[in-house]
C-alpha cells in the first residue's frame, strides 16, 4: 500500500486499493481516524465485483465495538459495491453494544 487508501476528512474508504490482507488493519484505523474528527457515518467502498473484500469487510466490522451498524449499498446506482457504516458517538457507546446486522 503506497497511498493513504482513505479520505477521513469525509468518511471515505476505498477498498480496492487496499491488498485484502491488509483490510484487518486498514478498516480499524480509518474508522478511528472518523471518529477522531466526529464522522460517524462513512462509506467503504469494495467495489461492484469486490465480493472477497466485502466478506472481510463485514468480517471485520463484525469484531468492532465502535460499530452500531452497517449495511451493504441498496438499489440507488451510487452506492453499489459499498458498505454504510454508522459509528456509535461518543456519548452513545455503550457498555455491550447491541448490534443490528
Amino acid at each position: 500500500m503506497t497511498k493513504q487508501p482513505w479520505r477521513a476528512k469525509d468518511g471515505t474508504l476505498l477498498l480496492p486499493q487496499i491488498r485484502s490482507r491488509e483490510v484487518k488493519t486498514v478498516v480499524p484505523r480509518f474508522l478511528a481516524a472518523c471518529r477522531e474528527r466526529q464522522i460517524y457515518e462513512v462509506w467503504i467502498i469494495h467495489g461492484k465485483h469486490g465480493e472477497r473484500h466485502q466478506q472481510i469487510l463485514h468480517s471485520v466490522l463484525k469484531d468492532i465495538p465502535e460499530v452500531a451498524c452497517f449495511r451493504s449499498g441498496g438499489m440507488e446506482a451510487e452506492s453499489v459495491g459499498a458498505t454504510r457504516v454508522i459509528l456509535f458517538g461518543p456519548d452513545e457507546y455503550p457498555e455491550q453494544p447491541e448490534r443490528s446486522r
